[in-house]
């Protein structure tokens, strides 16, 4: 499996640091490949870093048109403005286009969640009139894939350009988005928002201090950082700070998080919703003994004084910028929220630290799901030469592996989000175990079950197998029409 080993480049740039250097729709949103299909990938430095191996090809001038969302506009389309990842965005457009002499331009429209059906709109209706508007689609995941049920994608699975070998295409997602051999999208380092994305916890050390409570840095590294771990520091902490007799919205507690950040605890205890079969197909095996341990101790740490639903402070991108300002002002212990939510804590005065999710037991392996807001890219159908398309993204991808994400790390550790050294070897695990789980990736086809952690916690019964029943038939249903759609895919 290829590893993505960041603590080289992680530890030059904290020592240059040392030495006087510098340094975002709010949704609800495997043998056969496994369940999620951890992606550990390499990211080394220098010369040693893998780069594709395309031939030289002159396109002759080409325009290649690039459909985008506003939201996540920082991943392909900038200005040199002289920030660091603005500047390596740039300069991989300009080095794709003068080695292929062509020309990369970007339509840049909104694609939240709440844009998804005009979004889809643009790319369903420019592909069934048979317009080669758009040589490749990018956008959310979760907006993006579900058209792949229209025939309306190209597929990439046995592309002679794409190569899937290379530590830039995420491994778990390629492994797991395949329906009997077909793979209508991929995820990798062409955007940076499969990095950005993942799940991560951040913690107070203030408030550590102040309830006696070593730093969980050790305990990671140790492999010994579980769920049971995790429980033991959060569940005792909440205070009444405004003094009414009762814990709410205004005081303090162990755990802040909503939805989104309570369903990575399904993926890092490596819960499973359905087993890949011989055939390809798959079944459900949802729930299982594990499941019922770890839901039921997730539904008591909801329903405790120490967890606050953070849905209570507004909605979409608003929850997390007020969970940010919350933490900040020393109301949390703990949040969840994705990775590059950091950049909303760069001026707390009180110092933070970053965690992996914590995993089952000692045994497990650290799993890191990312949020559904991560970019993915497909070919349309009716795009011309898709050869030409097929190098084009391959060369994005490895670019962007080999010029920004090293930028993105690189501002990350010199000064402007983190605030420790062992932060590095935290990043090195978050980055290097991303999961993706069949049921997540294929989210709004299988009607969000992959959510269902979140939805039985902080619901009002705690009979995990009783109530999966009355769902089951959807899930088995939704399950069926979705591989029946892909059988029929020529």
């Amino acid at each position: 499996m290829k590893k993505r080993i960041l603590s080289v480049i992680l530890l030059c740039s904290l020592l240059l640091a040392s030495c006087g250097g510098t340094v975002d729709s709010g949704n609800k949103e495997s043998s056969a490949p496994s369940e999620g299909g951890s992606s550990s990938e390499t990211q080394e430095t220098g010369e040693t870093r893998a780069h594709d191996e395309l031939a030289a090809a002159d396109f002759g001038g080409r325009t290649f048109t690039i459909l985008a969302r506003e939201e996540t506009r920082f991943e392909f389309d900038t200005e040199q403005d002289g920030e660091l990842v603005n500047d390596a965005v740039y300069n991989r457009n300009r080095d794709v286009e003068d080695r292929f002499n062509c020309k990369v331009e970007y339509v840049i429209e909104p694609g939240a969640w709440g844009s998804m059906d005009t979004y889809q709109g643009l790319i369903r209706n420019s592909v069934m009139a048979g317009d080669d508007t758009y040589q490749i689609v990018t956008g959310q995941a979760n907006i993006v894939l579900p058209l792949s049920v229209d025939y309306i994608y190209r597929d990439l699975a046995e592309s002679q350009y794409i190569n899937f070998e290379k530590p830039y295409w995420k491994e778990g997602y390629t492994d797991n988005a395949k329906i009997y051999g077909h793979l209508y999208a991929v995820c990798g380092d062409f955007a940076l928002t499969a990095l950005t994305m993942s799940n991560a916890l951040f913690f107070n050390k203030g408030i550590m201090d102040k309830y006696g409570i070593e730093y969980p840095y050790q305990t990671v590294m140790d492999g010994k950082w579980t769920l049971d771990e995790f429980l033991s520091i959060v569940s005792d902490v909440s205070e009444d700070l405004n003094g009414d007799g009762k814990i709410d919205i205004e005081d303090m507690h162990g755990f802040g998080a909503y939805n989104n950040s309570v369903n990575p605890f399904n993926y890092s205890t490596g819960i499973e919703f359905t087993k890949a079969m011989a055939d390809g197909s798959r079944s459900i095996t949802f729930p299982d003994e594990k499941a019922v341990e770890v839901y039921d101790k997730m539904y008591d740490l909801v329903h405790s004084d120490a967890f606050i639903d953070t849905q209570k402070l507004g909605t979409g991108f608003d929850i997390e910028s007020q969970m940010a300002v919350e933490f900040k002002n020393g109301k949390y212990l703990m949040m969840g929220m994705y990775l590059g939510g950091v950049e909303k804590l760069r001026d707390m005065d009180v110092d933070f630290g970053i965690l992996p999710y914590p995993k089952y037991d000692e045994k497990s392996e650290y799993r890191t799901s990312v949020l559904r807001r991560y970019t993915i890219s497909s070919i349309p159908t009716t795009a011309k030469e898709p050869e030409q398309i097929e190098m084009l993204l391959e060369a994005m991808a490895s670019e962007g592996y080999n010029k920004i994400v090293p930028a993105y790390y690189d501002i990350a550790l010199k000064g402007k989000y983190t605030r420790d050294a062992e932060t590095v070897d935290m990043l090195d695990i978050i980055s290097g175990s991303s999961w993706f789980d069949f049921c997540d990736i294929y989210y709004s086809d299988l009607q969000g079950i992959s959510d269902y952690l979140s939805g039985y916690a902080m619901g009002s019964s705690k009979k995990l197998m009783s109530s999966f029943e009355s769902t089951r038939k959807s899930f088995e249903a939704n399950l069926k029409k979705l591989f029946e759609a892909y059988a029929n895919a020529e």
